[in-house]
């Protein structure tokens, strides 16, 4: 009996301190990217074919499903997935008033296995792809079977590119800016020093529409709506007059903007073409431009 006593109260003790640990902000600090094989201390990755001269997004490979990130739960939604939202983004930057060139420089910023990247190909045959994204099992896949014709290179969680100024006709974020929280001002300037003038930026956010929407059926029972439900502090932000919140740090951050209030901020960088409710599932799209240095 006293064997079991304090067996449980060891256990206790242990889910007590692992809780603590896991709900703490600073784990989401730890790791600046997601490393390649990461539970193992050596790693080796395989020579892969890299067919020349394929442009068809067709012909890439499906990736395996857990680097999916939630698009989808079979290979043909999961593409679609892809297509769709490439599509409806080159639809809201051309309603801005500019279309993507041929010979254009893109820039995927947190590419994941390069779901819409795959899809562009075909729409700038003259022109150069980029994906980053701070999880290497993601890259390393990318590098092993969409290069050529996509290139891309593992970042980290740091406000650091590996390109030069001016480099990109046009640079798109899905559902990453939603996931940024306290480095989200010092990222969009990163993404601004490597636009080039005339360019534009297409990124989504999580804002009121997006907060009206988890109420509604189709996304009520959706596990983004139940995760922030249950963090008290959300419905005591949603009371306020908020600019910006968030529920979890880093890694784990939803973030959600007064999207008002953002584009008012970013004017000081950016020319704001327009604000686009629902362009990305239940996300906010903002379409910009950056301001000429004086």
């Amino acid at each position: 009996m006293l064997l079991k006593y304090l067996r449980t109260q060891i256990e206790n003790r242990v889910k007590n301190w692992l809780l603590r640990l896991t709900s703490s902000p600073l784990l989401g600090y730890l790791p600046p990217f997601v490393p390649y094989e990461s539970g193992r201390n050596t790693y080796m990755i395989p020579v892969a074919a890299h067919p020349e001269g394929r442009r068809v997004s067709h012909d890439f490979p499906v990736p395996p499903k857990e680097l999916w990130l939630g698009y989808g739960t079979t290979a043909q939604v999961y593409l679609e997935a892809g297509r769709h939202h490439v599509n409806r983004m080159l639809q809201i930057t051309e309603g801005s008033g500019w279309s993507l060139p041929a010979d254009a420089r893109v820039m995927d910023f947190g590419c994941g296995a390069g779901r819409m990247a795959r899809w562009l190909v075909e729409k700038v045959p003259d022109g150069e792809i980029w994906g980053t994204d701070i999880s290497a099992p993601h890259i390393t896949w990318c590098q092993q079977n969409l290069t050529p014709p996509i290139h891309f290179v593992t970042t980290t969680t740091m406000p650091h590119l590996p390109f030069e100024d001016n480099s990109f006709d046009f640079i798109y974020a899905g559902s990453v800016f939603s996931h940024l929280d306290d480095l989200a001002d010092a990222w969009l300037l990163e993404l601004r020093r490597i636009a080039r003038p005339s360019s534009r930026i297409f990124i989504t956010i999580m804002d009121q529409t997006s907060i009206s929407l988890f109420s509604q059926d189709k996304w009520k029972n959706f596990w983004l709506s139940w995760y922030v439900l249950a963090h008290r502090e959300y419905r005591t932000y949603l009371s306020a007059q908020f600019s910006k919140f968030t529920i979890g740090r880093a890694l784990q951050a939803q973030v959600f903007y007064n999207r008002d209030e953002l584009a008012r901020k970013l004017t000081r960088w950016f020319t704001v073409h327009s604000v686009v409710p629902e362009a990305y599932a239940f996300q906010t799209a903002l379409v910009l431009e950056k301001n000429r240095d004086e």
